[in-house]
């Protein structure tokens, strides 16, 4: 991570490579648009076999080591388009062991030269801020399966079997916000009408796994005191082993962000970047 003088506006300039911004931007529910066709993409018999391989591996290091690790159906980036102040998002199928066995573990020469070999299973994260103005940032833990002890922000997989009900169908529900504020609910016990204010800021890929990310922004009204009594009876506490508050301004976010950004995981880093340039902080360049 580099840290300049933006020569435009006299703003401090981030520059990173640790992930590849897609789309940047600010994107309400109605203006981020998902389309969804079903379509699963289908691979060689070769790197089906090595899916498979991968998979089995990686059953045996989890439970070896005690780490949760299940496979789910999770929503592919098949495309992504702005259109008009959209975002439209178009999402095929596929599962964890598949984003595993492609992303995770395909050599990167062999994803540079076809995207088209990767699962490109979607997740959504989001920095958190409190009503007194701290940005919320977890370490996690050693339960989980990829990313253990890596400083992360709130973040979760948009599960097909779990939020296209009927019920949300019906109401008109954007699912990725829905899913967002479901995560953010399960890990840190914040009661959905504390959320006062939650926007897309845009799309990246992990330059390590290219894995795509769908990035947020979400303000609650509980200052940090009270988070951490929410915190401690929060469904999903074990996913994280220290939590961290940090400033939500210009000083004390780029201090810590020298201090610490090699120890984020990719898109966990992407939202505290995007949150600050929103904010004001700095800019970014692609």
């Amino acid at each position: 991570m580099h840290f300049d003088i933006d020569e435009k506006n006299r703003l401090p300039e981030i520059r990173t490579d640790a992930y590849r911004i897609l789309v940047k931007g600010k994107f309400t529910p109605a203006s981020l648009r998902l389309h969804i066709h079903g379509k699963r993409k289908s691979y060689p018999p070769e790197l089906r076999k090595s899916i498979e391989r991968t998979w089995d591996l990686a059953r045996e290091e989890a439970e070896k080591n005690g780490w949760s690790l299940y496979n789910e159906n999770l929503f592919s980036l098949m495309n992504y388009q702005v259109r008009a102040g959209t975002l439209n998002l178009l999402l095929g199928e596929t599962d964890y062991k598949e984003l595993l066995g492609t992303n995770f573990s395909l050599p990167q020469e062999k994803k540079s030269c076809d995207e088209k070999l990767l699962s490109d299973g979607v997740a959504v994260c989001s920095a958190i801020i409190t009503k007194d103005g701290f940005l919320i940032v977890g370490r996690r833990s050693r339960q989980v399966f990829r990313g253990s002890g890596k400083l992360h922000v709130c973040a979760g997989h948009p599960v097909p079997d779990r939020v296209l009900t009927i019920q949300g169908m019906l109401n008109g529900e954007n699912f990725f916000f829905s899913e967002m504020k479901r995560e953010v609910m399960e890990e840190f016990h914040i009661p959905a009408n504390k959320i006062t204010r939650m926007v897309c800021l845009g799309v990246v890929r992990s330059h390590l796994s290219r894995k795509p990310e769908v990035l947020f922004q979400t303000s609650v009204k509980i200052p940090k005191d009270k988070i951490m009594a929410l915190y401690d009876t929060a469904k999903d506490k074990g996913e994280h082993q220290e939590i961290l508050f940090v400033e939500s301004a210009q000083a004390p976010l780029i201090e810590f962000l020298k201090a610490y950004h090699q120890e984020f995981t990719a898109p966990g880093l992407a939202a505290v970047v995007f949150h600050g340039a929103e904010q004001g902080f700095w800019t970014q360049s692609a």
